[in-house]
C-alpha cells in the first residue's frame, strides 16, 4: 500500500509538472509600466497612449520544434488628478490585442485589460516662483492593479497561455518613485517601479516585476510649441512565474533597452509624443525568447 501511494504521488506530481510547462512558449510580459517625463506637475491631464511590443521564440516540446512571433498591442486611457497640491492620483485602463503566430497557426485575443490605480505623494517640487535655473521634482507612491481583464480566453477547449490573456486575474501591489531634475534646458528623469503579484483563480502567479529607467532630455521652445527630445535606458527584470506552486521554467528574465523619443507641447495644453526602442541585451525565458521592437505614441490634454 505504501509503495502504491508513492507511485500515485509521483504520477500526480508528473501530471502537475506537465500542467506547469506551457506547450507553447509565449512572448513574455517582462516589460513594466513607465510614466516617463511628465512636466506641469501641478496640473491634471487625461489622454491616450498606444504601445506595441514584439517577441520571437524557438523551443521544442514533445520532440516537436516550435517557432513563434508574438505581438502585443495595448491602447490605454490614462489620467492624473490632484485632490490636493501634494497628492497625485493616476489611473490606467488598457485594452489589449495580442496575437501569436506559431508554425503558421495564428491565435489572437482582444479585450479590456487590468485597471491600475496609483497614489503618489509629491515629496518635493521647486516652486514656480523660485528664481533659479534648477528645477526638482520627487514623487513617491504605490497602488493596485485590479483583475478587471479577462483571463479565461480558451481555444479548442484549452485555456490559452497566461501571457495571451487580456488580464492576469490577480490583485497586484505596486510601488513607484520618480525624480526629475532640470538645469535650464537640460534635464534628467529617473524612475523605479515594482509590482508584487498574487495568484489568480487558476493558481497561476506571474513573477514579481521590477523595472527602472534613466532619461536625458532637452527642453526647448519654438514660439508656442515646446519640444522635448530624449534618450532613455530601460531595465526590466521579472522573477519566474509559478503554476500551482511549480516554477514555470520558460518565464521571467531581464531586458536592457535604449529608447528614443520626442514629446511636443502645444500652448502648454496639448501634448503628443512618440518613442521607439530595441533591445541592447536580454535573457528571457531561459533563453527561449528574444525581444524585438517596441514603439508607442501618446496624446494628452492638460487642464
Amino acid at each position: 500500500m505504501q509503495v502504491l501511494k508513492q507511485i500515485l504521488g509521483c504520477l500526480f506530481v508528473m501530471f502537475l509538472y506537465q500542467i506547469g510547462r506551457p506547450c507553447d512558449i509565449c512572448g513574455c510580459s517582462v516589460g513594466g509600466m513607465y510614466m516617463g517625463i511628465l512636466p506641469q506637475f501641478q496640473n491634471h491631464f487625461v489622454g491616450f497612449r498606444y504601445q506595441y511590443r514584439e517577441f520571437t521564440s524557438t523551443h521544442t516540446f514533445n520532440q516537436n520544434a516550435y517557432n513563434s512571433t508574438d505581438r502585443f498591442h495595448t491602447l490605454e486611457l490614462w489620467g492624473r488628478f490632484y485632490p490636493h497640491r501634494k497628492i497625485q492620483l493616476m489611473a490606467f485602463m488598457p485594452v489589449n490585442y495580442f496575437t501569436k503566430n506559431e508554425n503558421e497557426r495564428v491565435t489572437s485575443t482582444i479585450g479590456p485589460g487590468d485597471l491600475t490605480v496609483l497614489t503618489n505623494y509629491m515629496a518635493y517640487n521647486t516652486p514656480d516662483t523660485a528664481i533659479t535655473w534648477w528645477k526638482h521634482n520627487l514623487l513617491v507612491g504605490g497602488g493596485l492593479k485590479l483583475p478587471t481583464g479577462d483571463f479565461n480566453h480558451y481555444r479548442n477547449d484549452s485555456l490559452l497561455n497566461p501571457n495571451l490573456q487580456s488580464g492576469t486575474g490577480s490583485w497586484d501591489f505596486l510601488l513607484n518613485t520618480s525624480y526629475t531634475v532640470r538645469y535650464k534646458k537640460l534635464g534628467m528623469n529617473v524612475e523605479a517601479n515594482a509590482r508584487f503579484n498574487t495568484s489568480n483563480a487558476h493558481g497561476y502567479r506571474f513573477g514579481h516585476r521590477f523595472n527602472g529607467a534613466i532619461r536625458f532630455f532637452l527642453w526647448t521652445k519654438i514660439k508656442s510649441t515646446s519640444l522635448v527630445p530624449y534618450i532613455s535606458f530601460l531595465i526590466d527584470y521579472a522573477l519566474k512565474d509559478r503554476n500551482r506552486n511549480l516554477i514555470v521554467l520558460e518565464s521571467g528574465g531581464i531586458n536592457l533597452t535604449p529608447q528614443w523619443g520626442l514629446d511636443l507641447y502645444f500652448k502648454e495644453r496639448w501634448m503628443v509624443g512618440a518613442f521607439a526602442s530595441h533591445k541592447m541585451w536580454d535573457y528571457l525565458g531561459n533563453g527561449t525568447i528574444q525581444s524585438g521592437w517596441r514603439f508607442g505614441v501618446q496624446t494628452v490634454f492638460i487642464f
